[in-house]
């Protein structure tokens, strides 16, 4: 993480970060969930301390047809840090038949 945030063309400020954090404390989109009617991939991070995995996990479970999967030793910048891990998992969501999703309470785990 440290790298890729070394790495960044555009870092992000102290200021940003606070205002962001301040932001995602004060939106919940729950009582919306169900309006979702569409597969949906939703990813959970173990070591995310900005959304904390178990409450990922609650959004895909007011989605009706979600699959969560959750990675392990990953922080919230997983997209960044293993792009290609990312990549790999959305892409096997996407090849997935539809029909995968009506049992969807056998794919949050």
């Amino acid at each position: 993480m440290i790298e890729a945030t070394a790495q960044d063309p555009y870092p992000l400020q102290a200021d940003s970060l606070i205002d962001q954090m301040n932001i995602i404390s004060h939106f919940d989109c729950a009582t919306r969930l169900s309006e979702i009617h569409s597969p949906t991939l939703v990813i959970g991070c173990a070591e995310d301390i900005i959304f904390p995995a178990k409450d990922v996990k609650n959004l895909a479970i007011g989605i009706r047809e979600a699959k969560y999967h959750e990675i392990q030793n990953a922080p919230h910048s997983i997209h960044i840090e293993q792009p290609e891990h990312v990549a790999k998992i959305i892409e096997e969501f996407l090849i997935q038949p539809r029909s995968v999703f009506l049992l969807k309470k056998d794919l949050i785990s």
